[in-house]
């Protein structure tokens, strides 16, 4: 679109109109310019720029900014930025710098895709070696590749901004949307390069890709002639993803980028993505040490983007020794994971059957673009940092030769992904599970069942006493959907309750000590870990000086404390002693002895009794009998067992004088 030139200096034709109408003078035009900025990155393309409006500007103000511009407008942004992008003579650019929406000015710059030059073509119908890869711990590998019917990648959008896709291709079974071209070619995101159909094989072909069921959404923005774009049809791609996602889970994966310098209005766009709930999954970038641009010689990934966003997850590119590949693969800090990268087969433009091998990390991005569509689709409401943790988390140590200075050594894992977490505080639900650290409770706070940190599943009473441990080491448990409840270490299942008959099932500790699982057809049990403990009283929750008839406390539970605030009564969670403590001096002034009790309760006929978790009564005032009673931590320090009528010390832990 070629707009008229405006005088320089004029306003905006909205703004002149909406001052004429009000009977307003029309005012000048702000007397500093614009900043033009990055005029010294590297890959300018001349005559072409990037208009950043300030963030209060509407859609509309954005719009009318770029009809006014003069020039040629080639495109309009209104999620990833404000702003849009044009090329412009010098005289064109000083009146856009002296718009007053305008905030600043960047120049076009190159972006690349990261491939290297294709080796051979290639029929093969077996999973190519990356996949065969991906799904195992260490070599050598084992000509198979495993995946879960559950996280296939069903009900995720896989956004590919790249050189669009050849929708009909078999391999993707109908699976591929419209999508959006953001080139000037105009004829919609039809792969005539090869680059994103291959990418997007990899991410979720029915043979070739990591998620065999995603939904893959081609955004096209490289041209037909294989040449570089420049970011300007990039940031117009993004534009489309934030604008498409509606909701819903999704990842983008750029296997692109460009040098880091003074490249601003990418990263701005990428952080809209995040923001927007997208995960982002990016090459680290591909080196060129004979290139003429230093700027595409330097090996380190933070030089590069989107790979030194943050929150982005940064891929580089692994041989099939399980070495980054040296001759291309940038490294360091800023790399999240690797991935294959190298001879890597997957489909091509030419035909509906043909598949192709390329180098690059290009080609290593959508592995993990892959996996993190598999772990989306069965945990749709993940963040992109929650997604992150989990791909570098589950991803497979120090296997990676050559890593580079700086880098993480991880190998991207496509297996290892827990089950959801439990939505619910007291019970696991079907397809829920807990993971290392993760724990539910009984809805009166003093059970939990717990997956600890050193693999072992544990039911354990407040204060941390155990009632029953599964004695294996184990990475999760998982209630699956046949009613199994089952503990795994990593793949391989350890243990399980063999109840994988029952159908739909719920896992639930109660009350009384004693996890249950419930078949939820009939309300049968039919599991538990036998840990019923006797019904215990409610405790204190609140501060308080006093118990009073049927109440209690708990081994590492709340205390007693003097008005003063000097004094307190508790049950020790380390030793289950019943102590009257002197807070200020920091010492026990009386104790009952290590009798590994757990509750201490007031009952109604006036004894106060300590019981184990068991129910057995274990010590008491011996006061039963009494009647109505109430027992006090004084200010003194005394802790006294008074009859409420006629108001009589029965019983004291003669601790006052002390």
């Amino acid at each position: 679109m070629t707009l008229s030139l405006r005088a320089r200096g004029a306003l905006t034709g909205l703004a002149a109109l909406a001052l004429a109408v009000a009977g307003l003078p029309a005012v000048a035009a702000t007397d500093d310019p614009a900043p033009l900025v990055g005029m010294d990155a590297p890959g300018v393309v001349q005559g072409s720029y990037i208009v950043i409006l300030k963030d209060d500007a509407s859609d509309a103000e954005v719009r009318a900014a770029a009809d006014d511009a003069g020039g040629t407008v080639t495109h309009r942004y209104t999620e990833a930025l404000n702003g849009y992008a044009a090329k412009l003579s010098d005289d064109e650019l000083d009146d856009v710098r002296d718009d007053p929406a305008v905030d600043h000015v960047e120049p076009a710059v190159v972006v690349r895709r990261f491939d290297t030059p294709v080796h051979k073509l290639d029929n093969q119908a077996n999973p190519d070696w990356g996949l065969d890869r991906i799904d195992q711990r260490k070599l050598p590998l084992n000509d198979d590749y495993f995946w879960n019917a559950s996280n296939e990648g069903a009900g995720v959008k896989a956004y590919v901004l790249d050189s669009g896709i050849r929708a009909t291709h078999t391999d993707f079974a109908g699976r591929v949307l419209p999508g959006y071209d953001a080139t000037d070619e105009g004829d919609g995101p039809v792969d005539c390069d090869g680059h994103g159909t291959h990418v997007s094989g990899t991410i979720g072909g029915t043979t070739h890709g990591v998620a065999k069921r995603v939904t893959l959404v081609p955004v096209q923005v490289f041209r037909c002639d294989g040449l570089d774009t420049d970011n300007s049809a990039l940031l117009a791609g993004i534009d489309y993803v934030i604008k498409n996602h509606t909701g819903g889970p999704a990842v983008a994966n750029l296997s692109l980028g460009g040098p880091a310098k003074n490249n601003g209005a990418i990263d701005k766009a990428v952080n809209k993505m995040l923001t927007d709930k997208i995960t982002v999954v990016v090459a680290s970038g591909n080196f060129y040490p004979s290139d003429q641009d230093p700027a595409w010689r330097t090996p380190i990934a933070c030089n590069y983007t989107p790979a030194h966003i943050k929150g982005v997850i940064t891929v580089s590119a692994t041989k099939t020794s399980d070495s980054r590949d040296t001759a291309y693969a940038t490294y360091g800090s800023c790399v999240d994971v690797f991935a294959p990268g190298t001879n890597v087969v997957s489909t091509w433009y030419t035909s509906d059957t043909a598949t192709f091998t390329l180098d690059g990390t290009s080609m290593a991005t959508p592995h993990v673009t892959g996996i993190a569509a598999a772990y989306l689709s069965t945990h749709t409401n993940a963040t992109p940092s929650q997604v992150q943790a989990a791909i570098t988390g589950s991803a497979t140590p120090n296997v990676v030769r050559f890593a580079g200075t700086g880098s993480p050594n991880r190998l991207a894992y496509s297996r290892v992904f827990p089950p959801p977490r439990t939505t619910e505080p007291d019970r696991l639900t079907s397809g829920r599970g807990l993971r290392m650290g993760e724990s539910i409770k009984s809805p009166n706070g003093l059970y939990r069942l717990q997956q600890q940190t050193d693999g072992n599943l544990v039911v354990v009473r407040q204060g941390n006493r155990p009632l029953w441990a599964l004695g294996r080491k184990a990475s999760w448990v998982t209630l699956q959907s046949n009613g199994n409840l089952v503990s795994y270490l990593y793949t391989k299942g350890v243990w399980s309750t063999n109840t994988g008959s029952n159908g739909n099932s719920e896992l639930r500790v109660q009350n009384d000590g004693n996890v249950m699982l419930y078949r939820l057809s009939d309300g049968k049990a039919v599991w538990s870990t036998g840990t019923k403990q006797r019904t215990p009283p409610p405790q204190v929750t609140t501060p308080t000086d006093r118990l009073t008839a049927g109440q209690a406390l708990y081994r590492g539970g709340a205390a007693l404390q003097s008005p003063n605030g000097r004094y307190g009564v508790y049950v020790r969670s380390s030793n289950g002693v019943l102590v009257v403590r002197d807070l200020v001096a920091g010492r026990d002034i009386w104790t009952t002895k290590a009798l590994v009790d757990d509750w201490l309760t007031l009952q109604a006929d006036g004894n106060a009794v300590l019981y184990s978790s068991g129910g057995k009564a274990l010590w008491s005032t011996g006061t039963g009998g009494k009647g109505d009673a109430r027992l006090i931590i004084q200010n003194d320090g005394n802790f006294v067992l008074y009859d409420n009528s006629p108001n009589k010390a029965l019983w004291s832990s003669k601790s006052g004088k002390v």
